[in-house]
């Protein structure tokens, strides 16, 4: 009696398929919605939208060859948003002989869409105001700032920067102090120059939760 290996077989490989589409037609939507966003995030953490660019691109790279490579440890992803901005923030802070380096060419990594859509540098004057501000804030406010700017929640802000949620309420409630002091506006939150009361949306527009 022969072994069926072919019958026991084709079952995984069609799961396997349909688990690495399922990723893939995610992966597009998240490069889709987030690529300019990611860009944006490594510019409020002080890069230049060139070098923000590179490092936002990195990072999508780098998830399409999880995607490719270990799509099981993709799907243990907390929060994909979140992930692609932190391993874009490291990109973006490696050593600068480093950071050049040509990203890993995946046969079908599609990789004509990165940039597609909005620049990154094409900023409303609210926004080129918060991005000035928050790039002389202390670095762990100035990253839990950019996270919250991008509408992510306190917890989510602790868990990215593995601190607990008081500390990210802390960093968050200082942030917002800073920035109303730097962009004119009053401690209570009510505009004061009408430049700062057009930044005010970006940054504090998400209440936290």
């Amino acid at each position: 009696m022969t072994f069926d290996e072919p019958v026991v077989q084709a079952p995984a490989r069609t799961v396997d398929a349909e688990v690495l589409e399922r990723q893939r037609q995610g992966f597009l939507a998240l490069l889709e919605k987030e690529q300019h966003q990611v860009a944006r995030f490594v510019m409020f953490n002080g890069a230049s939208k060139e070098d923000a660019m590179d490092a936002a691109q990195a990072a999508f790279t780098q998830a399409w060859a999880l995607i490719c490579r270990r799509p099981e440890w993709w799907d243990t992803v907390r929060d994909p948003r979140a992930w692609v901005r932190t391993v874009a923030l490291r990109c973006y802070r490696r050593p600068p002989d480093r950071r050049r380096e040509p990203p890993t060419v995946l046969g079908d990594v599609p990789g004509e869409r990165v940039w597609e859509g909005q620049d990154p540098g094409e900023f409303t004057a609210g926004t080129l105001l918060v991005l000035d501000a928050l790039r002389r804030l202390p670095e762990d406010v100035r990253m839990a700032m950019a996270f919250r700017v991008d509408g992510f929640r306190p917890v989510d802000v602790a868990a990215e920067l593995g601190i607990t949620d008081q500390q990210a309420r802390d960093l968050l409630k200082k942030g917002r102090r800073i920035l109303r002091r730097e962009l004119g506006l009053r401690v209570d939150g009510r505009p004061g120059p009408a430049q700062a009361s057009a930044a005010d949306g970006d940054m504090d527009g998400r209440r936290e939760s």
